[in-house]
């Protein structure tokens, strides 16, 4: 389910929050990215989040969500993509 990533961190904020959290998730893969890490989003957190057994252990409250973040260091370098052509445009 995680990719045997060997970190996942879970950021928890209450249902009404789940564009905010998404937001802050993605500032945290940001900085990973700057330190090498490699990160994932993981989008069927709610199977996390419904889960009773993971709910208690977390000290869930019912109308708390889970949003799971699997780090680790990639295993291969990504390509890196060939420069773009820078675009023209003519100001009218």
């Amino acid at each position: 389910m995680y990719f045997h990533a060997p970190i996942i961190l879970f950021v928890i904020a209450h249902r009404r929050h789940a564009v905010d959290c998404a937001l802050a998730c993605q500032n945290i893969m940001l900085s990973a990215y700057s330190l090498g890490l490699g990160t994932c989003y993981v989008g069927f957190g709610a199977m996390v989040t419904d889960n009773t057994d993971i709910r208690k252990i977390l000290e869930l409250k019912d109308d708390e969500q889970i949003h799971p973040i699997v780090l680790g260091y990639p295993k291969e370098d990504l390509p890196r993509r060939p420069p773009k052509k820078k675009p023209q445009i003519r100001w009218i």
